[in-house]
């Protein structure tokens, strides 16, 4: 007769991972998907040992791993390898997965809350990073205590490169505070601090580029390299995830942070495809974490436009109650990560030195408001990482409302009145 049950595949670098279960009616998607995660984990490390079904499911349940005849590279934690270029993907350890207990519990668990993930990216200088105004200070410390006084957690993207100028002491009066607080240090990078590097250039060739994805592959690794190191250097633990300056990555960014070991990258912006700086080979319809190059993709969130498009999912773009209601959507279809963008300059005028207060009302409003947000909580890449959904599309983003797009016209129009361009 004919058997019913699933067959789930998902590639892991060189590797094709393959759940079987047959014969077993009325098995939770959600437990196959937990399974064939189980064998992405074992494929990824490089061993698949006999492991015992969940007992929930019967002993006919049983994983089967079909690893593809291809022999996977083991790239050191530099790229200066041989057979290793840029058109080569490149399989890591990634952090396992499921990370932790948290992450299972939202593989076997469909109403499991949704993990949604603050990004600030800051730069470095005294004015946007402490934002140091005549009202006090408006930046990071700002931040890490209203994270603190509500409980929450967020994801500090630093980019290191300034060292090159002022040395690492400068990175670790960012870095230090950041972990006192109990917030996640991550990679980022701006390599427009190349041009005044000079001597301090890492680069044998001394190029220099606005973005990361303006140098080759091996050039990408030689500045993704030194960028972590001067971070760990800094006082930060090892990163595993990374985000570039202005979006600028490409695939050989993915390419090169999978051969020094990261495992997320964090560029992709949906709603900023073919606008900004970014060239990953990823689309506006990928929307959630995907694995592309060695990497799980960590898209920015995003809304809809009236008029088919989206807008991206960040503090300066979107109103208090566009953000909440993102949130809320993405909670009420499943979804298991959203990610919000805020820098904390925005919270200011930096010519002005004058706090944005409708800015920060928003950054204070959405913190507090996720504090009490059934069915939610914030995440880092430290503790509890986006994961990656082995099946079905896409979401749909929040659909675009007229009420709510003329409320943040009117916002913005209040804002640059009093406050002016950031």
């Amino acid at each position: 007769g004919t058997a019913h049950g699933y067959l789930v595949e998902t590639q892991v670098g060189v590797w094709t991972a393959q759940v079987q279960m047959v014969g077993i009616p009325g098995v939770p998607l959600a437990a196959i998907e937990a399974l064939a995660r189980a064998q992405a984990t074992c494929l990824a490390a490089g061993s698949c040992p006999a492991q015992a079904p969940p007992a929930n499911l019967g002993d006919s349940a049983t994983p089967v791993a079909a690893p593809e005849s291809r022999t996977p590279s083991n790239a050191p934690r530099s790229c200066s390898v041989n057979d290793v270029s840029a058109s080569t993907p490149i399989a890591r350890t990634p952090q396992p997965l499921p990370g932790n207990e948290m992450d299972l519990q939202r593989l076997t668990n469909p109403s499991a809350p949704p993990n949604i993930v603050l990004i600030n990216t800051d730069d470095l200088d005294a004015r946007s990073i402490a934002c140091i105004t005549p009202e006090g200070r408006s930046g990071i410390t700002h931040k890490l205590e209203l994270l603190k006084r509500y409980g929450q957690k967020a994801v500090f993207f630093v980019d290191p490169m300034p060292a090159l100028v002022w040395g690492v002491a400068a990175i670790e009066d960012i870095v230090g505070p950041i972990l006192e607080g109990g917030q996640d240090v991550q990679l980022h990078c701006h390599t427009e601090w190349l041009a005044i590097a000079g001597s301090a250039n890492p680069l044998p060739s001394k190029a220099v580029g606005l973005n990361i994805a303006d140098f080759p592959f091996e050039e990408q690794c030689q500045l993704l390299d030194y960028a972590r190191t001067t971070l760990i250097a800094a006082g930060a633990p090892d990163p595993v995830a990374f985000r570039a300056g202005n979006y600028g990555a490409n695939d050989d960014t993915l390419r090169a942070l999978a051969a020094l070991g990261l495992s997320y990258d964090s560029s992709h912006c949906p709603a900023l495809v073919g606008t900004s700086s970014c060239r990953i080979g990823l689309g506006s319809e990928n929307r959630d974490p995907v694995g592309h190059m060695g990497i799980l993709e960590v898209p920015i969130g995003a809304i809809g436009t009236i008029g088919g498009g989206l807008r991206h999912a960040q503090i300066t773009a979107l109103t208090l109650a566009e953000m909440l209601c993102a949130v809320r959507h993405a909670r009420d279809g499943g979804r298991g990560s959203f990610t919000l963008v805020s820098h904390s300059f925005e919270l200011i005028n930096r010519r002005k030195l004058a706090v944005n207060h409708i800015v920060r009302r928003r950054f204070g409003g959405l913190i507090k408001t996720l504090a009490t947000m059934r069915g939610v909580e914030t995440g880092n890449y430290k503790d509890s990482p986006p994961v990656l959904c082995l099946t079905g599309g896409s979401a749909k983003p929040l659909p675009a409302s007229a009420l709510r797009t003329g409320q943040r016209l009117a916002e913005q129009f209040i804002s640059n009145a009093l406050y002016g361009a950031i």
